[in-house]
């Protein structure tokens, strides 16, 4: 669903319950903030990025490579068309107390903090590790994201989200012209929303954008 529909369905809401002085300004700033906090509500929106493999260090720093992170989905191995397994420090320890050192083909993630990733075994040879792919790995991420500012361009989140963000500006709308009973019928369809997209992001088998990825065999 793109900006311009999601912005037609919010003008209609605000009309049939006669709240038609706000400008489009006003509309289109709800919606910002809707789509900012529905993607940290409901960790719906979905994103990858290329990483090459760095000499000698198995920290990522991915604050860096990802300013918009939010949460980390997977890692996958371009090279060898497969996924890393996550690992907890603790899995890692039990499998080798070295494991900071440790020399090999990639086969491990974890998040030792916010601000960092772990790669390991490291790749003995970063230069002749990869021979076709144009980077190493592809990290697959929730993100916060609130730059949808052109009305042909749709958000970046899954089916499930999309009434959030409808039902979120509505109800903020209406908050600031003190229509508190209209503006709770709209929260309360937010949230409802909110926990059916939960739930349907939870279970399904694997984000949509991993299933949409070429390079991955499910």
């Amino acid at each position: 669903m793109t900006r311009g529909e999601v912005k037609t369905r919010v003008r209609s809401n605000l009309d049939d319950l006669a709240i038609t002085f706000y400008t489009v300004t006003d509309i289109e700033d709800s919606l910002s903030d809707a789509y900012y906090w529905a993607s940290i509500f409901a960790n719906t929106v979905e994103k990858d990025v290329n990483i090459s493999f760095q000499q000698n260090c198995p920290y990522y720093n991915i604050q860096q490579i990802v300013p918009d992170l939010f949460a980390v989905i997977s890692v996958y191995d371009l090279a060898r068309n497969r996924f890393l397994v996550y690992k907890s420090r603790q899995d890692l320890i039990q499998l080798r107390n070295t494991y900071e050192t440790w020399a090999g083909p990639p086969e491990y993630f974890f998040i030792p903090s916010q601000n960092y990733l772990y790669i390991g075994p490291q790749p003995l040879n970063i230069s002749s590790t990869i021979q076709t792919a144009k980077a190493d790995l592809k990290l697959f991420y929730r993100a916060f994201d609130d730059k949808v500012t052109d009305d042909t361009k749709s958000y970046r989140i899954p089916p499930q989200g999309e009434d959030c963000i409808e039902f979120y500006a509505t109800a903020d709308l209406l908050e600031q012209a003190q229509e508190w009973s209209k503006a709770q019928m709209f929260w309360d369809k937010f949230y409802k929303q909110l926990a059916i997209s939960k739930i349907a992001i939870r279970d399904r088998p694997m984000p949509a954008l991993i299933n949409g990825f070429a390079g991955v065999k499910l």
